[in-house]
């Protein structure tokens, strides 16, 4: 009895350790009962897999799109579909780390996992392996295991298989291999291998994107979208703007004019219409079409380089493909977009910053994503987000020691004209359709800008200066072998004939005016060392005036200091005339005039307060009746329009500031604000006789009457005031009594 129960307990226990010895497998690919033959679905074809026996690969499960095996399984084998091929994670069972990836073709029935065929499938690790056009890919394939760089490769791949390490190693080494093959294919297969992947150090400026002596054409040099904009100036400003998109690494593309919004561009590489003219052109990556471009690329390849491979054996050319990646690809760019402001301004910070957002988005959606879903299992979907994790990382790496935007992976070339945005601005001229290289133009420089009068024998600066009207390279003015010849006929004073260009195109000269008044030319002719003129002469014109200008009203006697403000000429006095206007100096009379609302009409003038002193400094007080009969201002002068009063005022840079030049310094009760006289009108503050015949304002106002009724009782009028600097419009009653100032015809 006692030999069966111990023979009970032995039994039990070789149950109990069969039983802690089964493998852990997740449930939805758990091997029932360790069959020796696999059943394939319907659809699907059976693929073994075989193991280097260099390689201890037991404790590892292997990972299809569909399905998995255990690698202690007897059946080593998985299902994929008819027809399609498959990506194969090999993932150790108790850490979890991707130990090995391998691809199935669409009509192998076998897997042989080698060194070999473990470092095909890594090379989508390589920056420039991904951009190769289809046929070159498949060339450097077939000659790969040729390559000393590439079989160094395999060899790393060897040691870390025998190893059991992560596959997607980070290991100096490893990287450095990459960054050898990368560069072999660079060398090889790359038509411009630029460092800098084509973007251009600001001071190149814009010779290296305009096509020379050619229909207007832009070709761009650098890898990443461009806005550019082509502006009117000078004599062509009636010309529309022109605005086109320039595609990365070719020449522009022309604007659809069916499209109105302007979104889409012609397939094919057309001239940019422009018409024959001056246009500065401007070439940015700011806020705009070419910046939401460069981001949308760059969220497209970072999602390539992430799942491309998956998406590519799931879907191959199929239109869910790309329904899947928009799925992807629109929460990421959400995730970038909102970081942009935040990112380091330089191209390697920024795409390792980048590759982190998006790495870190991208895992969170790929369980999330409806079209991931339904492709994948929920077990497929999780070991797919371990591999992209274990990528991400090594991709961080190749952009920390890469030398250039072409030595790593594309994502950056994008990044590049995010962060680092192409900005250039020149002028360029089209001429019979064709672009000419450089142009410049000759005219009135701002410090050589004549006033439109001086006094007599006054020795003036007038200058020309070159234009830049269209350039690709700095143009050194110093190196012109360009003369200005100045000319003035006789009579017109002396100048100094014969001038050159300064540093910055310049080229002043001296002239000394006449003695006499009068109205006076020089020109300055531009000739180059041959002694041919170019262009039309610039012409200079001015005039010369006495000091103080005056004139003597013959019917009195009355002499009025004049003034001329820009093209009008002023008395600088308030009018002291009278002739057969009637003197009413009696407040009765004056009031009468009012008539309680239905005036007489009756002209009528009088001194503040009719003190004759008063006429002395402000002159007399009319009523607008006086005014319309036309006789106030003697011959040759005229009460001025209230358009003409307009018209000084906005010479004279408009109502708020125009007072303040008007004002006399002195005369005025306080504070007599932003008074300047600078025009040198003169306004003094006459004050105003009311209709009532009440003087007030004397000191504080000035108002002077416009010819110009407003309606049947009031009339046009300016004002003054001592409190503001402005100069103000006003309607009044016409038998109010204002101040005069005639204008010359």
């Amino acid at each position: 009895m006692e030999k069966r129960i111990c023979l009970y307990l032995l039994f039990f226990l070789v149950l109990f350790s069969f039983s802690c010895e089964k493998e852990d497998i997740d449930p939805v690919f758990e091997e029932k009962d360790n069959p020796k033959e696999k059943e394939i679905p319907e659809g699907s074809r059976k693929v073994s897999i075989k193991i280097d026996s260099k390689y201890d690969f037991k404790n590892t499960i292997a990972y299809g799109l569909s399905d998995s095996v255990s690698m202690s399984a007897l059946d080593k084998s998985l299902a994929v579909r008819k027809e399609h091929g498959d990506f194969v994670m090999f993932i150790d069972k108790d850490s979890e780390h991707i130990l090995a990836v391998a691809f199935v073709d669409s009509s192998s029935t076998e897997l042989n996992l080698s060194a070999t065929t473990v470092a095909a499938a890594l090379q989508d690790l390589i920056p420039s392996y991904l951009s190769l056009p289809k046929d070159i890919r498949e060339e450097f394939n077939s000659d790969a295991t040729t390559i000393q760089e590439y079989k160094d490769f395999i060899n790393i791949v060897d040691e870390i298989l025998v190893k059991k390490e992560k596959i997607y190693s980070v290991e100096e080494k490893f990287i450095v291999q990459l960054d050898k093959i990368n560069q072999y294919i660079l060398n090889k297969y790359s038509s411009n291998n630029n460092n800098e992947g084509g973007r251009l150090e600001f001071d190149q400026g814009i010779k290296h994107w305009l096509v020379k002596e050619k229909s207007p054409e832009i070709a761009n040099p650098v890898y990443s979208h461009v806005d550019a904009k082509f502006i009117p100036v000078l004599r062509d400003k009636g010309l529309p703007d022109v605005i086109v998109e320039v595609k990365p690494n070719r020449p522009i593309y022309k604007l659809q004019e069916n499209i109105p919004d302007g979104s889409v561009f012609t397939s094919t590489i057309t001239p940019v219409s422009l018409k024959d003219g001056y246009y500065q052109i401007q070439l940015s990556q700011n806020p705009g079409p070419a910046l939401e471009k460069n981001i949308g690329e760059a969220v497209s390849t970072f999602v390539n380089l992430a799942v491309g491979l998956y998406l590519d054996k799931e879907f191959g050319e199929a239109p869910e493909r790309l329904a899947c990646m928009q799925d992807i690809i629109l929460p990421i760019k959400a995730g970038i977009v909102s970081s942009l402001p935040s990112l380091t301004k330089d191209w390697k910070s920024a795409s390792s910053e980048l590759v982190s957002i998006g790495g870190d988005v991208l895992i969170d959606n790929l369980t999330s994503s409806s079209c991931m879903k339904a492709a994948l299992s929920a077990v497929s979907l999780n070991k797919l987000a371990l591999m992209v994790a274990d990528k991400l990382n090594v991709y961080k790496l190749q952009i920390k020691i890469a030398k250039g935007l072409l030595d790593t992976y594309e994502i950056c070339l994008w990044v590049a004209g995010i962060v680092v945005p192409i900005k250039h601005t020149a002028l360029m001229q089209v001429h019979y359709g064709k672009v000419i290289p450089g142009t410049i133009g000759f005219m009135e420089s701002e410090e050589g800008e004549l006033l439109e009068s001086y006094e007599p024998g006054k020795n003036i600066i007038p200058g020309v200066k070159a234009q830049i009207l269209s350039s690709y390279d700095e143009i050194v003015f110093a190196h012109f072998d360009f003369n200005v010849d100045w000319v003035v006929e006789e009579g017109h004073g002396t100048i100094s004939e014969k001038t050159g260009l300064d540093h910055l195109g310049r080229s002043p000269t001296s002239w000394t005016l006449p003695q006499v008044k009068g109205d006076y030319k020089a020109t300055a002719s531009i000739i180059n060392r041959s002694g041919n003129l170019l262009g039309s002469p610039v012409k200079f014109e001015t005039k010369v005036e006495e000091g103080d200008s005056t004139f003597t009203d013959p019917r009195d006697g009355n002499v009025y200091k004049t003034v001329k403000i820009g093209t009008q000429t002023w008395f600088a006095e308030n009018l002291r005339y009278s002739g057969d206007i009637p003197h009413v100096p009696s407040a009765e009379a004056w009031k009468a005039i009012y008539n309680k609302g239905n005036p007489t009409g009756q002209p009528a003038w009088a001194n503040y307060k009719n003190d004759s002193n008063n006429d002395k400094i402000y002159g007399k007080l009319y009523n607008w009746y006086a005014v319309n009969t036309g006789t106030l201002c003697p011959s040759g002068w005229h009460i001025p329009t209230d358009a003409e009063w307009t018209t000084l005022t906005n010479h004279l840079g408009g109502p708020f500031v125009a007072g303040g030049k008007m004002k006399s310094v002195t005369g005025w009760s306080a504070p007599n604000t932003a008074a300047t006289n600078e025009s040198g009108f003169t306004g003094l503050p006459g004050g105003i006789r009311h209709f009532t015949g009440q003087f007030t304002n004397l000191g504080s106002y000035g108002f002077w009457w416009s010819s110009s009724p407003t309606d049947t009782n009031d009339a046009w009028n300016r004002f003054l005031l001592s409190s503001s600097g402005s100069f103000n419009r006003g309607d009044y009653d016409r038998p109010d009594g204002l101040s005069c100032r005639c204008l010359r015809d």
